[in-house]
């Protein structure tokens, strides 16, 4: 194949990626200049003369790239040219990048895959991209059409190896377990039904388990976690820590909340901590006034900044599994709860692995 009539562009995608191949295929890195308009979304500015019929695509803005040379990405990534997943007799995922090998609270990480059709195929198969830490708890997830809906499965062309980009958003409030695993793997959107993985130590019956093992950033395992969420102008929560994240029925979980107080406060409101299984169960709750009825919020002035430890006791029955431990205030008066920006009215501090004895 002739490749003098290409040009790369990389966009914010891996520059380092980029330049390897363009290296390796004795081709132009096309200049381009991305950033945003005021509004938040993304603005590109070509910089070269890109005349028809050639199309130009940015894989981190959801537009797919063929890969010329499978083993050209495999030696620019450093993936092991040994490993790869088939899932069904449709697919096969051959390698993966992933910038990075630390999992921040608050961030985006970046994961890119590389698929390869092993046949013609009809049907438009979405992607699921989870991280997992070592509980087995999914402490982030993103489903998606790959190329983000611009390279639909059914034009995939037998031989052809796929780059398929996927922002993976992290939780400001983050209570993980390390070391953390990412999980991919294709599924029907209309059934939810996943293909099956045919894969020797990188499998488990319908996800694919990437080998690379991810550490947890200092800020997730500090004795307390910085965030902020602000209650409706008034109290923010700026940072707690739970103990421990793996317990058992009719045990405790000790939590401690940071609050500040975004101005002069004069009423009074409630604490609520709640452990949920689902929507609606509660199988642990706390409800009181700051630092056990010492400190009533109508007495806090602007900026004043008071941090609490309580107990939890979890439900000497509570079923085993994955449950979210939320927090939030209300009014002491008509249990109207304060909300975030955002809309909801409680904070998602994480998840907490409850098993039997």
């Amino acid at each position: 194949m002739a490749y003098d009539s290409l040009m790369v562009f990389t966009g914010n995608a891996n520059r380092k990626l980029a330049a390897d191949v363009v290296k390796r295929l004795h081709i132009s890195l096309g200049r381009a200049d991305v950033g945003r308009f005021s509004d938040g979304e993304v603005s590109c500015e070509i910089l070269e003369h890109v005349p028809d019929p050639f199309q130009v695509g940015f894989p981190e803005l959801g537009a797919p790239l063929v890969v010329v040379d499978l083993r050209l990405v495999q030696q620019a990534i450093g993936s092991d040219p040994h490993w790869s997943a088939k899932l069904g007799e449709q697919v096969l995922l051959v390698g993966y990048d992933l910038p990075q090998t630390t999992v921040h609270a608050g961030t985006r990480m970046w994961v890119t895959l590389y698929w390869e059709a092993l046949q013609p195929m009809n049907q438009d198969y979405s992607v699921f991209v989870h991280l997992v830490d070592n509980r087995g708890v999914t402490i982030a997830q993103r489903d998606s059409w790959p190329g983000a809906g611009n390279d639909p499965t059914s034009d995939w062309q037998v031989g052809q190896v796929r780059r398929d980009v996927h922002p993976l958003d992290v939780p400001m409030s983050l209570l993980a377990q390390g070391p953390c695993r990412l999980q991919v793997g294709l599924y029907d959107y209309a059934t939810g039904q996943r293909l099956p993985v045919h894969a020797q130590d990188t499998g488990a019956g319908d996800l694919v388990i990437l080998p690379a093992e991810l550490g947890l950033g200092e800020e997730s395992t500090a004795a307390l976690q910085e965030v902020r969420f602000e209650f409706e102008g008034r109290i923010a929560l700026t940072g707690y820590a739970v103990q421990p994240i793996v317990t058992h029925p009719g045990e405790h979980l000790q939590i401690t909340l940071r609050w500040q107080a975004l101005k002069a406060v004069h009423e009074d409101y409630t604490v609520f901590v709640q452990l949920l299984r689902g929507s609606d169960q509660i199988w642990g709750q706390s409800d009181h006034v700051p630092q056990n009825g010492q400190a009533p919020t109508s007495s806090w002035i602007a900026d004043q900044v008071l941090t609490e430890t309580l107990e939890l006791r979890i439900g000497a029955d509570a079923p085993e599994g994955s449950y979210q431990l939320v927090a939030g205030l209300y009014e002491s008066a008509t249990i109207r709860r304060l909300r975030l920006p955002d809309g909801p009215d409680f904070v998602v501090l994480g998840q907490i692995d409850v098993r039997k004895k």
